[in-house]
């Protein structure tokens, strides 16, 4: 089965909304609660999440670092809470599915990623 999702990574970028300045090699993950970072530096810590989530697919990880525990989930299967998402992304596993991107990019405090997931063994 093949299919694209689309996903707005906002809540990932929620943690570092505001734009007040503090020096980037102060940060470091994990990125809630919120702290106040310059827009370069959100990108930054947006591209991490994307590598983290996407490349490496450490999902557990790049929601660890960058989602709050009170997340609100925007997708209707999938129940609101850092954890829920956590749980939800154990079937995403890479052995079950080969996950293509894209395109991503960042765009003031929006965000998105733009997926192709290939289901192993289905056609």
């Amino acid at each position: 089965m093949h299919f694209q999702i689309i996903v707005l990574v906002y809540s990932a970028l929620a943690s570092v909304a505001s734009a007040r300045s503090v020096k980037a090699n102060h940060l470091k993950p994990p990125y809630c609660p919120p702290k106040p970072v310059p827009q370069h530096r959100r990108r930054l810590i947006f591209e991490e999440f994307v590598q983290k989530l996407y490349v490496e697919r450490k999902g557990t990880v790049a929601l660890l670092d960058h989602m709050p525990e009170d997340y609100i989930q925007h997708s209707p299967s999938i129940v609101s809470g850092r954890n829920a998402s956590i749980q939800a992304l154990s079937v995403l596993a890479p052995e079950n599915v080969n996950i293509t991107m894209r395109h991503y990019g960042m765009d003031g405090d929006l965000a998105w990623v733009f997926t192709r997931y290939d289901f192993v063994g289905q056609a």
